[in-house]
């Protein structure tokens, strides 16, 4: 997987070679509640960010059969890229990438089933993401990778409107 995903996040000797692996997407899968595991299947995912991480948990998401992947990064060309790896990993879901700004995230919260932040927006108290202020008639479950600090902007939002979050 690590091969395919294009990121490296783990090394371990193995009979005297050093093997690279990426366990972002297996432990994303293996932290969320088995009540929400059950739902992912079918769903629609906003990805917030396009690194190594984002990739890692797509193609998680891919293997669980979601149906549409929505992409919002800082640059777009690196969501694009992601947008074509997902085309071949899964033909068949729809994929779409969205500029990092509050309107059209807003907008795809409001056609998706999970938001899931992959950035490292959040680690600093300055850090914002391009979140609408209102989010009403919304039903989303909300994950955000950063374990560095309990309270990050994206959970602190997600706590305000009674979403679902962890992360």
């Amino acid at each position: 997987s690590a091969r395919t995903i294009g990121a490296i996040n783990t090394v371990v000797a193995r009979r005297g070679k050093w093997v690279g692996h990426n366990t972002d997407g297996v432990g994303f899968w293996a932290s969320l509640p088995v009540v929400w595991k059950r739902s992912v299947s079918g769903s629609s995912v906003l990805i917030l960010g396009a690194g190594g991480t984002a990739r890692a948990i797509v193609k998680m998401l891919m293997d669980q059969k979601v149906r549409r992947i929505v992409v919002a990064n800082r640059t777009a060309r690196k969501g694009g890229r992601l947008i074509k790896e997902i085309s071949r990993w899964a033909p068949r879901v729809t994929c779409e990438v969205i500029p990092w700004q509050s309107k059209s995230i807003g907008k795809a919260l409001s056609e998706v089933d999970w938001v899931i932040n992959t950035t490292s927006v959040g680690l600093q108290k300055s850090d914002k993401l391009p979140l609408p202020t209102m989010a009403k008639g919304f039903s989303l479950k909300v994950f955000d990778v950063l374990y560095h600090t309990r309270e990050t902007p994206l959970l602190k939002w997600a706590a305000h409107h009674h979403f679902p979050a962890m992360n």
